[in-house]
């Protein structure tokens, strides 16, 4: 063999074991340990079996039934808790996403199954905080530190049904330290009620116009308003459930319309 064909031959060798290195590092990024086969009722009381795969190279989580693939996709980085069911016929996915320096967030996804069809019955951060420490405000003083500490968390306290008519309630709790606005401090718990709308399959606290600005898929902004949609109040967010997917407006964000999460589409 020439030193030419030699070459080749080494050339071929090593991409062969770098695609099984990719391919064996595509095999690890779905977690066996964390998944999970599940039995869920339906909204319409039929037991289907449910199987969810948590993928840390897409940073989703996807469930599959013989009927139907839902794909969570909000900067999914781990699992907070193992996966459970909520009163029969809600699946609770609680896990962390990917936020900046000095920051926290969790969320929560409930998903339910109505003929057949996988739905998200409520998607809303469950953990929200941050700890800026030994950081300086250039505007004040070169050498003053400014800490800043908040906390928000929203906890799924429990369910009741009574013919479908479903109440969620949720346990809410704030806390806000700052060195540079003390007067901004305080600590305060809620209790927050969740109504179930039947026909689109989600929690909602009021049925509110959603009126804003927001930019489609191919980036362009777009105004709406005059839509009456279900809306789910938490601290100073609220989430709109309007053609099939999930919103958020906040009012430090003005009348930005933005998407509560991706759907691996």
């Amino acid at each position: 063999m020439n030193l030419k064909n030699k070459l080749h031959s080494f050339f071929l060798i090593s991409i062969t074991l770098c695609s099984l290195n990719v391919a064996s590092q595509t095999r690890s990024a779905f977690s066996d340990s964390e998944r999970k086969n599940i039995k869920v009722k339906s909204i319409n009381g039929e037991t289907i079996d449910v199987t969810v795969i948590p993928d840390y190279v897409t940073m989703s989580i996807i469930l599959y039934s013989n009927s139907d693939t839902l794909c969570v996709n909000n900067d999914f980085t781990g699992l907070k808790e193992d996966i459970k069911i909520l009163g029969e016929n809600f699946i609770v996915l609680h896990y962390e996403v990917r936020c900046g320096t000095g920051c926290r967030t969790e969320k929560i996804t409930l998903v339910c199954l109505s003929d057949k069809k996988f739905s998200r019955a409520l998607d809303i951060i469950s953990l929200d905080s941050y700890v800026f420490d030994k950081t300086y405000n250039k505007l004040i003083d070169s050498l003053y530190p400014v800490r800043e500490i908040g906390i928000y968390t929203l906890d799924l306290v429990n369910l009741t049904n009574s013919n479908h008519e479903y109440i969620l309630k949720a346990k809410v709790y704030e806390k806000i330290e700052s060195r540079k606005n003390p007067a901004n401090d305080h600590e305060a718990t809620d209790t927050i009620a969740f109504k179930f709308d039947k026909k689109n399959k989600v929690f909602y606290t009021e049925y509110k116009e959603l009126k804003g600005t927001f930019e489609t898929e191919d980036k362009r902004n777009k105004t709406i308003k005059g839509i009456i949609c279900p809306m789910l109040k938490a601290k100073n967010t609220e989430y709109y459930f309007w053609d099939n997917k999930w919103y958020w407006q906040s009012k430090d964000r003005g009348d930005r319309i933005f998407r509560v999460s991706a759907t691996c589409e």
